[in-house]
C-alpha cells in the first residue's frame, strides 16, 4: 500500500516499531522459559553434569479444566483423614489414653500370682559310691549305742528281762545284717557331673505363691495420672486449633479453584470477543476504512487475551494443585506410590 500510495510511508515505522516490541516480548517470554526449565531440572536431576542440562524440557500435556464444582465437605474430610499433623495429634491421643489406663490401674490394690521352676545341679566331688553292711540294730550290750538308738535299747531290755526269767539272751548272730548304698553315683562328680545334673528331671524345684500389695496414699501413681491427663486436654486443645486451621487451609484452596475456574470461562469470553473484533478490523483494514494502528491494537488485544486464558489455565491447575496439598492427596490422585522401609505386618 506504500508503494501504490494508499498508505503513508510513516506507517512502515510503525511495523517496524511493533514488530520490534514483539521480538523484546518473545525474548523475554524465551528467558522466563529458560529460568523456569532450569528451576524444574533442579528439582529432578541429581548430578550437576547429567546430560539433560543440555536437553530442552517441552511440556507433552495442556493444562486440565473440569466444569464439575468441588465439593467442600468431601475436601474437609479427606485433609481430615489424611492430613499428617491432625494423624500425629491422633496418635498422641491414642499413647495418653493407653497412659491414662495404666496410670489409673497403678493407683489400685494389687494381687500377683508368682510361681518359679527350676532344675538344680548338684555334685559333692569324689565321694564313695560303694556299699556299707551293717547289723541292723547295733550291739544292745555296748552302752553307746543303747543310749541313742531306740532299738539297741529295746534289744538290751528283752535281754535284762530275758535273764531275769533265767532265759538265754538273744545273741548278736540272730540279728540280721542290712546293706545299703553310701551315695548316689550321679551325686559323685565335680562340675561336669554338676552340669549334666542341671538336665535331670527327677528332682525339680517349683514354687508357687501370692502377693498382695495395697499402696497408702501412691502419691507418685496419682501424679503421673493427673500428668497423663493434663496432657490428654492439652492434645485435644492441639488438636481442635490444628482442625481449624485445616479446615481454613481447605476452604481458601476451594475458593481458590473456583475462583480461578470462573477466570478460565471469563477469559474464554474474553478471547472469543477479542477474535471477533480482529477479524472485522481486518476486513475494515482491507477496505481502506481501519489504520494500521487499529489493526496493531485488535491483535495485541487478542494475544493479551490469549495470554489471560492460558494464565487463568495455568492458575487452574496450580489451585488443583494447592487444593491437593490442603487435603493430603496428591500422591493418592497422581498415583504415586511410596514403598515404606518398615514391613506392614510388623506394624500390626
Amino acid at each position: 500500500k506504500i508503494e501504490v500510495g494508499t498508505a503513508a510511508p510513516l506507517a512502515r515505522a510503525e511495523v517496524n516499531t511493533e514488530l520490534a516490541n514483539r521480538e523484546g516480548d518473545l525474548l523475554s517470554a524465551t528467558e522466563q522459559v529458560s529460568i523456569t526449565e532450569n528451576n524444574l531440572k533442579t528439582f529432578l536431576l541429581r548430578d550437576p553434569n547429567a546430560t539433560e542440562w543440555t536437553q530442552a524440557f517441552v511440556p507433552t500435556d495442556s493444562p486440565v479444566y473440569s466444569d464439575d464444582p468441588v465439593i467442600v465437605d468431601d475436601a474437609i474430610k479427606d485433609a481430615i483423614d489424611n492430613r499428617p499433623e491432625l494423624r500425629r495429634l491422633r496418635l498422641q491421643r491414642e499413647v495418653t489414653a493407653i497412659d491414662i489406663d495404666y496410670f489409673k490401674n497403678q493407683t489400685k490394690p494389687r494381687i500377683d500370682l508368682v510361681s518359679s521352676f527350676s532344675l538344680n545341679g548338684l555334685s559333692l566331688g569324689s565321694q564313695n559310691t560303694g556299699t556299707i553292711t551293717s547289723p541292723l540294730i547295733l550291739d544292745p550290750n555296748n552302752p553307746l549305742f543303747t543310749n541313742v538308738n531306740a532299738n539297741a535299747f529295746l534289744l538290751n531290755q528283752l535281754n535284762v528281762t530275758r535273764q531275769a526269767l533265767n532265759l538265754p539272751p538273744i545273741s548278736n548272730s540272730s540279728i540280721p545284717n542290712v546293706t545299703v548304698s553310701t551315695l548316689p553315683s550321679f551325686l559323685s562328680g565335680g562340675t561336669t557331673r554338676s552340669i549334666g545334673n542341671l538336665f535331670r528331671s527327677d528332682a525339680p524345684n517349683y514354687t508357687v505363691g501370692v502377693t498382695f500389695e495395697l499402696p497408702f496414699g501412691n502419691r507418685t501413681a496419682k501424679a503421673n495420672l493427673a500428668g497423663a491427663r493434663i496432657q490428654q486436654q492439652q492434645t485435644d486443645a492441639q488438636t481442635r486449633a490444628q482442625e481449624q486451621i485445616v479446615v481454613a487451609d481447605v476452604r481458601n484452596a476451594v475458593q481458590a479453584v473456583e475462583t480461578a475456574r470462573q477466570r478460565i470461562l471469563t477469559a474464554r469470553r474474553a478471547r472469543a470477543s477479542a477474535e471477533i473484533q480482529l477479524e472485522g478490523e481486518r476486513k475494515l483494514f482491507e477496505v481502506g476504512r481501519s489504520t494500521t494502528f487499529l489493526l496493531f491494537q485488535r491483535e495485541n488485544a487478542l494475544t493479551n487475551a490469549r495470554n489471560s486464558e492460558i494464565r487463568a489455565e495455568t492458575d487452574y491447575n496450580k489451585s488443583l494443585s494447592d487444593l491437593q496439598r490442603a487435603t493430603s492427596t496428591t500422591f493418592r490422585l497422581n498415583n504415586i506410590e511410596v514403598d515404606s522401609p518398615m514391613n506392614d505386618t510388623d506394624n500390626k
